[in-house]
C-alpha cells in the first residue's frame, strides 16, 4: 500500500531475506520474511508491531532496519520510546515457522 515504505530495510542470508516497511499500518510498522523456493521468493512470515495496539496514535516505525543470520533475526522500532529492537530465534527444528522473541 501507498506510504508502507516497503523496502525502507533489507537483509539476505541464505535461502532468506527479510523486508522492512515501517510505515505499514499507519506507521507502526510490520517486517517480511521471504524464503527462496525454486529459485522463487515466497512469504514465509509477517512480523507486526507487537505493541502497536497499546499506543495506537504515535507511529513506532517497526522494522526501520532488519538484520537476518541463519539463526536469528531483528528488528528495530526506533520511535518507541527510547528506541526498541526485537530479535527472534529462528527455530526451524521442531516445526516450520517457529518463530520466537527474546526477551
Amino acid at each position: 500500500m501507498a506510504g508502507d515504505d516497503f523496502g525502507f530495510s533489507i537483509a539476505i542470508s541464505g535461502d532468506f531475506m527479510l523486508i522492512g516497511a515501517p510505515g505499514f499500518n499507519n506507521g507502526h510498522g510490520a517486517a517480511f520474511l521471504y524464503k527462496k523456493n525454486n529459485q522463487q521468493w515466497e512469504l514465509d512470515k509477517v512480523f507486526e508491531n507487537p505493541i502497536q495496539t497499546t499506543n495506537e496514535g504515535f507511529p513506532h516505525k517497526f522494522g526501520y532496519s532488519v538484520a537476518l543470520t541463519n539463526d536469528y533475526l531483528s528488528i528495530s522500532s526506533p520511535f518507541y520510546n527510547d528506541g526498541l529492537v526485537y530479535v527472534y530465534s529462528l527455530d526451524r527444528l521442531i516445526f516450520k515457522n517457529i518463530y520466537k522473541p527474546i526477551h
